[in-house]
């Protein structure tokens, strides 16, 4: 059975992509998501999507700026990979599209029901703390 939340790790792929990058902490691997979300230039699906978000909550918790109940792997992780500060304008570039472009699944399917007041919430959120 999967598991689908609110938050950037409620979700199988986020919490699956994040415990990939646990067992081989690597900054490409946070850049390679980042850049796939924020260079898309047709339709960003939902996987890539979740990924990107992880990755920018990453850049978040670098920059010393978590949400406020931060989220311990994430705070050991973000310590773990030195250069994440460096990714913030493409964080924020690739929040931008996926929490507010109808080229991004994601989006589409929290606003396909009406009630997306906590995407929104979360979107602007995570894209304040990244600038």
């Amino acid at each position: 059975m999967g598991a689908w939340g609110e938050g950037v790790l409620e979700n199988d792929t986020a919490a699956d992509w994040l415990g990939d990058l646990e067992e081989q902490p690597q900054l490409e691997t946070v850049t390679i998501a980042l850049g796939d979300a924020a260079g898309e230039d047709d339709y960003l699906d939902a996987s890539a999507g979740c990924e990107a978000l992880v990755a920018a909550e990453l850049v978040a918790y670098a920059l010393g700026r978590p949400p406020a109940e931060p989220e311990e792997r994430l705070l050991a992780l973000a310590a773990d990979l030195p250069g994440l500060r460096e990714h913030a304008a493409l964080a924020a570039q690739a929040v931008a599209l996926i929490g507010g472009s109808e080229q991004s699944e994601l989006f589409d399917l929290w606003h396909e029901d009406g009630d997306n007041d906590v995407w929104d919430a979360l979107i602007a959120d995570l894209g304040s703390r990244l600038s």
